[in-house]
């Protein structure tokens, strides 16, 4: 009977060792599937408010993402929200990874950046009473983005592309929140800009979209206030019309989005030292070395637009008399 035992289990082994790799294949597939069917739910787990459950999440996102279970674009929106946790060592964990994902899939994590800036977004919104799109460190400003931006400037095209899309949102202004803009601007103002040539592509923009909505902004509150071409524009004739105020209410909000990009051109101006004819003088088409130039910045300018935050929280201007009065100014 021994024997024959033994006979047995070696038969067994054998037929073990050929099926080795199928078995392992089949492991392999099974672990995918379930870190497929929970990796959603995994990465929504981070947008909580105890510090202890985000650990967690990432914790298990990279263990994921470390055995190849799951395609990483899956996780690069969910993981640019993680870069800017407050708590620093997710933060960094996060980073770390982006990075490694940026040096082996640099190609196809560029359509993924966007929807990343919206989960960083809500995630901003979920931990603070006002998202804003930036940091405060040794009494210098930092962008929450900041990592994000480092991972794409340094090839031209995707910096463009970046910044393009960013800037995109204040073309559709009432497609988005304010608290959004506000969030975007924010970054805008303190990414780190090496070269002449990054400040200068984002005013060139800004004035492109000043121009096409600021006429529009205009026009549509001139329509609201029931003012006709070469009337009076004082405070006193206005305060005598019977206007629409929800009508001038709404047109006051889409102004916030205005206010706040034509408030960033100044501070990039400022922070960087240039003037209104350099900025003028820039073609994003010419071939000018000098763009290339490294660019120093001022740490001291802070970015204020002339924003309300109760106005940003509740989406509506509180107010109608202090827009009227900015609309004069």
């Amino acid at each position: 009977v021994e024997v024959k035992l033994k006979v047995a289990d070696s038969d067994n082994l054998s037929e073990d060792k050929e099926n080795l790799t199928e078995f392992g294949d089949l492991q392999s597939s099974v672990c995918s599937s379930i870190a497929q069917a929970f990796l959603f739910p995994i990465l929504d787990s981070f947008f909580h408010m105890d510090v202890a459950v985000r650990q967690s999440s990432l914790n298990v996102t990279l263990l994921i993402l470390q055995q190849g279970l799951v395609h990483p674009s899956q996780c690069i929106p969910s993981l640019i929200a993680m870069s800017t946790d407050s708590e620093n060592s997710i933060k960094v964990k996060a980073e770390q990874q982006l990075s490694d994902h940026c040096s082996r899939y640099g190609h196809f994590m560029q359509s993924h950046l966007m929807a990343g800036v919206k989960k960083s977004f809500e995630f901003q919104v979920l931990t603070n009473d006002v998202a804003r799109g930036y940091s405060e460190c040794q009494s210098a400003f930092q962008s929450l983005l900041g990592h994000v931006y480092n991972l794409v400037k340094s090839n031209k095209q995707n910096r463009r592309a970046f910044l393009k899309s960013l800037l995109r949102h204040f073309d559709e202004y009432e497609k988005n929140s304010l608290a959004y803009l506000l969030y975007l601007a924010d970054n805008l103002a303190y990414f780190p800009y090496n070269t002449y040539e990054e400040p200068l592509f984002v005013i060139h923009h800004i004035d492109m979209t000043v121009s096409v909505v600021g006429s529009n902004l205009l026009h549509s509150l001139k329509e609201a206030l029931c003012i006709k071409s070469n009337e009076d524009e004082s405070e006193e004739s206005i305060a005598t019309k019977n206007y629409d105020v929800s009508h001038v209410s709404n047109c006051c909000r889409s102004s916030y989005g205005f206010f706040a990009i034509s408030s960033l051109k100044q501070h990039l101006m400022k922070s960087f030292g240039l003037s209104t004819s350099k900025c003028q003088d820039y073609t994003p088409n010419e071939s000018n070395k000098a763009y290339d130039r490294t660019i120093s910045k001022k740490i001291d300018v802070a970015f204020d637009p002339p924003l309300d935050l109760k106005t940003i929280q509740h989406e509506t201007p509180h107010d109608v008399t202090h827009c009227l009065k900015q609309y004069l100014e």
